[in-house]
Formats: C-alpha cells, sequence, structure tokens
C-alpha cells in the first residue's frame, strides 16, 4: 500500500508477542496478526493524507520499529522526508532521563555507537560515567527493575561448584542464550541485517548449542554451563512461551554429564554463575558484558552477531575460530583488561550515545528507592502531577536538546558525531584510578553480605587480588 510494504512491517510486534522463530502462523496467530496488519494500514492512510498538506523537513518518532509508526516512517521516507529514531537510554539507573536519537533511515535498529566506537583505547572514561556504569549494576543486581529476567543476587551458599557437582579439576564455561524473538522480529521489518541474526559459522543459535555441547563432551577437563535466557518462558514481564524454548528443550536432553542446563526455574542469579565462571559463551546476549566489567572474558562465535564492538571480546568468523578462541580465553584467564574495555563500552554507551533530558524522570523505576521517595512518588502519582513536576526542570534538557538539533541542523546521523563537531574529541588518558575505585565499589555491591571463604578461587578473589596491586 502506497509503495510500503505493511504486511511486513506488522510482524514486529506480532513476532514479539508471540515469541516466534518462524513465519508459520496458526489459526488464532492469523487472526492476531490482522489486528496488527489492519491498524497498520489505517494508520498509515491517514497519516499519507497528513502528509498531503504538511511538508516537515524531519520527523522524530519514539520507537519507529512498531508497526504503525514503522509503515508511516517508511512512507515519510519515501517521501524525502528524514526520520530520527528516539528511544529511553539503556542505564537501568537513568533509563527515562536519558534518550539516544539516531537517523532511522540510516542504521534502523543496528545500534551507531558500533560505528564511532573506533577503538576502546580512544573512549577513556570520566568520573562521572564510570559511576552511571556502577548505577547501572545496582539496578541489575537488584532483580527488581521491569527489565531485568535474572534473580535477585543473594551472595550465599556454596556456589555452582557446590550446586551441581562440578569437579575440583574442572574449569567451568558459563553459555549465555539470547531471546531469539527479538533479533528475529529486528530481521522481518529490515531493522537488522541478515548476518546480524543468521550466522555462516552456526546458523542458528540451536546450532551452535548443538555444536558447543558436542565439543564438550571430549573434554573432562571442562565443565559448561548453559544459561537459557528467563525471556523464552513466562516470566514478570509476559506470560508467553517462545517457541525456542520448545526447540531448545528437546536439545538439552543431549546434555553430557559435564553440562548442566541452568533453567529460569531454577532461580540461580547471573551473579551467582559468575562467581564460578572463567570464560563466557554466548551469540549476541547483553549479559556478556555484565560478565566482562567484573574481569571474566567474552567469547562470541561470530563477530558480526553482537551489539558491542569486537576489540573487547575474543571473536572470529569460523567455528574453529571459535573453538581456538575458547582455549586462549582460558589461558589468558580474569584480566584488569576486562574489567577497563567493559566499563569503556557501557559507558560510551550511557554517555557519549545518549543526551539528558532530567535526572529526575524515571525515578519510579528504581529498585532499593529510600521511605520517602516511595512515599512521595506515591503522593505524585495519586495526584497525577508527576509528569508536570519533572517538567519544571526542563532547563536541564537543554544541552542534549542543543546536541540533537545540531544532529537535525547539520546532518548527523548519530549523538557521537554531533558532540565531537560541538566540543571535540576526549583526550586519551589513564583511566585505570577511575576503573579501579567503581570495581572495588561492584566487589563491595556483590559481595558485602556473602558467607564465601576468603581463599575460594573466583570471581570475588580475582578482584580482590587486583584491587590489592
Amino acid at each position: 500500500m502506497l509503495g510500503v510494504n505493511v504486511g511486513r512491517l506488522a510482524l514486529y510486534e506480532f513476532t514479539l508477542a508471540h515469541k516466534k522463530m518462524s513465519t508459520e502462523l496458526t489459526m488464532d496467530q492469523w487472526r492476531d496478526y490482522e489486528i496488527y496488519l489492519a491498524n497498520a494500514l489505517v494508520t498509515l492512510l491517514g497519516f499519507s493524507r497528513y502528509l498531503e498538506s504538511h511538508r516537515p523537513d524531519a520527523i522524530l518518532t519514539f520507537s519507529p520499529q512498531y508497526s504503525n509508526n514503522n509503515s508511516c516512517m517508511q512512507y515519510a521516507i519515501a517521501q524525502g522526508v528524514r526520520v530520527m529514531f528516539i528511544e529511553s537510554g539503556t542505564n537501568l539507573s537513568h533509563r527515562l532521563g536519558t534518550m539516544r536519537v539516531w537517523d532511522w533511515g540510516v542504521h534502523r535498529l543496528v545500534n551507531p555507537a558500533l560505528k564511532y566506537w573506533v577503538s576502546t583505547d580512544q573512549n577513556p572514561v570520566t568520573a562521572s560515567s564510570a559511576r552511571a556504569v556502577s548505577a547501572h549494576f545496582r539496578q541489575l543486581l537488584s532483580g527488581q527493575h521491569f527489565a531485568v529476567f535474572s534473580s535477585p543476587y543473594a551472595g550465599d551458599g556454596g556456589g555452582i561448584r557446590q550446586r551441581w557437582g562440578v569437579k575440583p579439576h574442572q574449569r567451568v564455561l558459563l553459555m549465555t542464550l539470547s531471546s531469539y524473538d527479538e533479533a528475529y522480529a529486528a530481521f522481518l521489518i529490515d531493522g537488522f541485517p541478515r548476518e546480524k541474526v543468521f550466522s555462516d559459522v552456526f546458523r542458528t543459535q540451536a546450532e551452535w548449542v548443538r555444536a558447543t555441547i558436542e565439543w564438550i563432551r571430549n573434554r573432562p577437563d571442562l565443565f559448561l554451563v548453559i544459561r537459557v535466557h528467563p525471556r523464552d518462558f513466562p516470566n514478570k514481564r509476559e506470560q508467553v512461551r517462545s517457541e525456542q524454548s520448545l526447540m531448545l528443550e528437546h536439545l538439552l536432553q543431549q546434555a553430557p554429564g559435564n553440562a548442566h542446563v541452568n533453567w529460569p526455574s531454577e532461580g540461580v542469579s547471573l551473579y551467582e554463575l559468575l562467581e564460578d565462571a572463567e570464560v563466557i559463551l554466548t551469540g549476541w546476549s547483553v549479559t556478556a558484558m555484565e560478565g566482562l566489567v567484573l574481569g571474566i572474558p567474552v567469547v562470541t562465535y561470530d563477530q558480526r552477531l553482537p551489539s558491542y564492538p569486537r576489540d573487547i571480546m575474543y571473536t572470529g568468523r569460523s567455528e574453529d575460530a571459535y573453538y581456538a578462541n575458547i582455549n586462549q580465553a582460558l589461558t589468558d584467564g580474569w584480566q584488569f583488561k576486562n574489567v577497563v574495555n567493559g566499563f569503556r563500552w557501557l559507558a560510551f554507551n550511557f554517555t557519549t550515545c545518549t543526551v539528558t533530558v532530567s535526572d529526575r524522570f524515571g525515578q519510579f523505576e528504581l529498585a532499593r528507592k529510600r521511605k520517602l521517595q516511595h512515599l512521595w512518588a506515591r503522593v505524585k502519582n495519586n495526584f497525577a502531577i508527576a509528569g508536570q513536576l519533572d517538567l519544571l526542570n526542563w532547563r536541564r534538557a537543554i544541552p542534549g536538546a542543543n546536541v540533537v538539533s545540531t544532529m537535525l541542523v547539520d546532518g548527523f546521523d548519530a549523538i557521537p558525531p554531533a558532540l565531537e563537531s560541538m566540543s571535540g574529541k576526549a583526550e586519551p588518558h589513564d583511566d585505570s584510578p577511575i576503573i579501579l575505585a567503581e570495581l572495588a565499589a561492584l566487589h563491595e555491591l556483590l559481595y558485602a553480605d556473602s558467607r564465601l571463604p576468603e581463599d575460594k578461587p573466583g570471581l570475588s578473589l580475582n578482584i580482590r587480588r587486583q584491587l590489592q596491586k
């Protein structure tokens, strides 16, 4: 309709809602899909009439990937109108107080931070950007934020070696899986290129799991923990089970004795796994960055899949390179270099790739609020004045608004180049002392209530040794 492939675009929310990994639909699913399709068609028709009498230079759209928005935005682009993607930031401690902005026609759903990162050495952290990373981790560790699927970390117990009978000589590999429907939905609407979803190393995540299981059978010196993503099963946000979970349930029955499948029903925190994990294996899971910030090496099987840069991980473009990288990561072990790379990448995303709207927006999302904060939030919500009071702080948004204005006027496709044109590129400096201080704070956050033996080998001991140097 009107040159827009609305039928394809209408698959986005539908695929997410049903957690699908194919376009094979049941009759009930067809009826559900038809609702998304009809809504997108009607919205496009109305929008096309609007553009007949109005000709904006640019349109800023919150979440343009959703079908009602996307059908209109694809039409706008075809008519020569520039479309800008807007969404909240990814730092859970300041999510609604920040915005990501980029050119939708250029990047779609691929994070432009990958384009502008260049290398880790060119992106040292500052004290404030490093604190932003630590604040994000506080929300992750609470397990209470709506965007966090892992159970809260308790810091007690004998760890996974005792829990799952890992032998003393075995080294632990942690395989973190991703929910597949989100990447597949992005591919269906041309938000992701094919190579970011279908690898030619292992075509699917299931093939990667199967191959790694076969490889581990012949490695009695290793123990593989396969962590299935909690979103594949009913959870606190959704009550739907994914198609991928059914495939994995069958596949993982073949796991050997030196492997354990960590199902969401076990309620094991990611951070309990990280205490004993020596290497993290993943396709594109963002949980790998949580391990990297704590110094654990990360191996991905195809450098084109993740939304983080290849110079901060072990990666390649073949199955042989994947296994070689696992062995190399085991040899290298825990390194402060990984902590530095993790902090720099997250800080780059949280600060250089976002603009601030307000320091106060979205405080209701945060876990562990003080009693007075809870009380004040209830008062604002009960009297429906939360939004109005937040807007009193509009001056805090002026610097960010200037960045977006520069993007629009000068044609920049993302925030980093606009920022650089306004204030220049940050000079390289030694950020090790800053990162060490934040690593110490994270260790205290993780292990303050821990009852682990002081000399137990693992993540805590590795961090403490680094801090004592």
